[in-house]
């Protein structure tokens, strides 16, 4: 009769009970899901294209799918030693602290990582770049009322502006349509936008971030 019982081994909440007393059951059958009880845990694959710029203990900011006006902080708590080679992506683990009341098991969130930050930068619309490889890229620079191809070295890269840490000086004139055909020494009469080129303390958009939504 000891064979009938099935005790688990973990404190938890049972979320699915696959089986009814009296089914039949076959070795790999799943007979219950369980979420453990202790500290809340978001699982994130990340591209592991991310993964020099991720450390224990970054901080991110999560939003829920189901509630999209309430942000909720995490902490990353732990990164995986293997890559999944079929999807290219790294586990990273984060916990959550305070739990929100709405979250709940196998919900579909939005997870922010700042990687790092800068009191003052220095950047330019993603828009502007081209030829991007690495930390290097090619901006189209107007000097003289004529186009001039000029390389620049790249810090932070964020969701719609990057840090350029040299090759430009505040106030230089760039295009900001990288897809220009302009050839260089091309002449040009500028029509200056004033979002083009921001130097400011905690520019959001200058964050290193990490967005992912995982289903």
């Amino acid at each position: 009769m000891a064979k009938t019982e099935i005790r688990s081994t973990v404190a938890g909440k049972v979320l699915t009970l696959d089986v009814e007393p009296g089914d039949l059951i076959q070795p790999g059958h799943t007979l219950f899901t369980i979420a453990l009880d202790g500290n809340t845990e978001i699982r994130v694959p990340l591209d592991e294209r991310n993964l020099s710029r991720l450390a224990l203990k970054q901080k991110a900011a999560v939003i829920a799918d189901a509630y999209p006006d309430q942000t909720f902080p995490a902490q990353i708590n732990f990164i995986a030693p293997s890559i999944d080679p079929q999807r290219g992506t790294v586990e990273v683990r984060l916990t959550v602290d305070p739990v929100p009341e709405f979250l709940r098991q196998d919900m579909t969130v939005s997870v922010n990582v700042e990687t790092d930050r800068r009191e003052r930068a220095l950047v330019i619309p993603n828009d502007a770049l081209s030829s991007i490889k690495g930390n290097k890229a090619m901006v189209r620079l107007v000097r003289d009322g004529k186009i001039k191809h000029q390389q620049v070295t790249l810090g932070l890269r964020g969701l719609a502006m990057s840090e350029v840490v040299s090759g430009l000086s505040q106030g230089d004139q760039i295009l900001a349509d990288a897809e220009s055909t302009l050839d260089e020494g091309a002449r040009v009469r500028l029509n200056p936008q004033k979002t083009a080129f921001v130097n400011h303390a905690d520019a959001t958009d200058s964050k290193n971030e990490l967005p992912v939504k995982f289903d």
